[in-house]
């Protein structure tokens, strides 16, 4: 029961997250938005029992491998470290491909705007899908101290978040070079999952693991504020040339 109310906190703290970011930007078709965020709940269940898992299991099979991460040797780590990049990053945008949001992509604003809606909708269900899997693998977690799992919170939070960012690089480039984004997102996605991979196959401790991850999370908040900034730049200058137009019409 435990991981189900960290998740419901988690859900609670990322829409707050997420109202508090997209919110200062004022698109109309924001409501519009948040109507593929619950479409995007259910993707992290289906990309990890649909297909990751299917494809790591053939390739566990291939190198004749164990299921148990602490057995892989060192050189099948980078292998299974780029399933989840390459898979979650091109599931979270599955909405656009067969929906009309994608017309509204050619703004940048509205590009960077739908993928933190996106994304964050696929983080608050990975979310709820780590809630029951480790409610059935680790019952002794979930029936145990409420604040022994305040570390699923904080690391949970900081997913849905990142997630939200990475989706966010990706539609940024949906109608301009969408190959580039799409592995920009791998990459900072696979950068970050390495210190998780190092810890699950038992070769560095949880602490160690967290600093990769919080350096790969700081360069890809420097990175959406970048653009974030330019994009208030531009709406700037955007509006200035409007009011300055209207004036000489007028």
């Amino acid at each position: 029961m435990n991981f189900y109310i960290w998740a419901f906190i988690v859900t609670i703290a990322g829409l707050t997250i997420l109202y508090l970011w997209v919110g200062h930007w004022g698109l109309k078709e924001i409501r519009y938005f948040y109507l593929y965020l619950i479409l995007n709940l259910p993707l992290s269940p289906l990309v990890n029992l649909a297909i990751k898992r299917p494809i790591g299991l053939k390739l566990l099979s291939l190198f004749n491998l164990s299921e148990d991460p602490k057995l892989w040797p060192l050189w099948f780590l980078p292998i299974a470290n780029l399933l989840a990049p390459l898979t979650e990053e091109a599931i979270k945008i599955l909405p656009v491909i067969f929906s009309d949001l994608r017309r509204a992509l050619k703004e940048k604003k509205q590009a960077l705007v739908a993928g933190f809606v996106l994304g964050f909708g696929f983080g608050i269900g990975e979310a709820w899908y780590l809630a029951i899997t480790f409610t059935q693998k680790m019952p002794e977690y979930a029936t145990g101290s409420f604040l022994l799992l305040f570390g699923f919170f904080s690391e949970r939070t900081m997913a849905v978040v990142v997630h939200g960012c990475m989706t966010a690089i990706v539609l940024m480039g949906f109608h301009r070079n969408f190959l580039k984004y799409y592995l920009l997102a791998v990459l900072f996605h696979y950068l970050g999952n390495i210190g998780a991979a190092l810890y699950q196959s038992g070769r560095v401790s949880g602490e160690v693991a967290y600093i990769p991850i919080l350096v790969v999370v700081m360069l890809i908040f420097y990175y959406i504020f970048r653009i974030e900034k330019q994009l208030r730049k531009e709406t700037s200058i955007a509006m200035k040339e409007k009011i300055l137009y209207q004036r000489m019409k007028d």
